[in-house]
């Protein structure tokens, strides 16, 4: 199903004020997995966006620190006024079977073991990786919006996780 880019606008950028900000920038970049919709509208509307897609391109695997450095040295060489992240969020899905984590333990179930642990330290450490972006970017006074970070917040860095309680 494709959506008319209007009608994807209007899904992405719902918040009037974040959008107002947002339509104020003049660059940005999206940490996201999948569609990039997001960057799209806002590449309609003039903003320079740069698409960081960790499913598709290895070459941004924030799961590894040299990839996070590179990112926060270029979003500070290009000077960049907002960024969007969304980490996967596959893994914290109530819906999700067999169930591998839980409100008692939400960085991964204490029986997990073998591939399916794996699979959850690298979740874990992609969603660790994409609130410090996130918390980089605050620091440098950039609009920051995070998608999903109601049930990812156990694993954010201390500050960000205090800055994102009323989210």
């Amino acid at each position: 199903l494709h959506l008319s880019l209007r009608r994807q606008r209007q899904m992405c950028i719902r918040d009037s004020t974040i959008s107002q900000r947002a339509g104020q920038c003049k660059n940005g970049i999206e940490i996201k997995e999948g569609d990039g919709h997001l960057s799209n509208a806002l590449r309609h509307d003039g903003m320079k966006m740069i698409e960081v897609d960790i499913k598709k391109d290895q070459g941004h695997n924030i799961s590894k620190d040299s990839v996070c450095q590179s990112l926060e040295n270029r979003i500070e060489g290009d000077s960049m006024e907002y960024a969007r992240i969304a980490p996967p969020c596959s893994s914290y899905s109530t819906a999700r079977y067999p169930r591998i984590r839980s409100k008692r333990h939400p960085q991964g179930l204490p029986q997990l073991s073998g591939k399916v642990w794996k699979q959850l330290a690298l979740a874990n450490k992609v969603t660790n990786n994409a609130f410090k972006l996130a918390e980089f970017c605050a620091k440098r006074r950039m609009l920051v919006t995070i998608e999903n970070p109601r049930r990812q917040l156990a694993l954010a860095p201390k500050g960000l996780s205090a800055a994102c309680q009323g989210i």
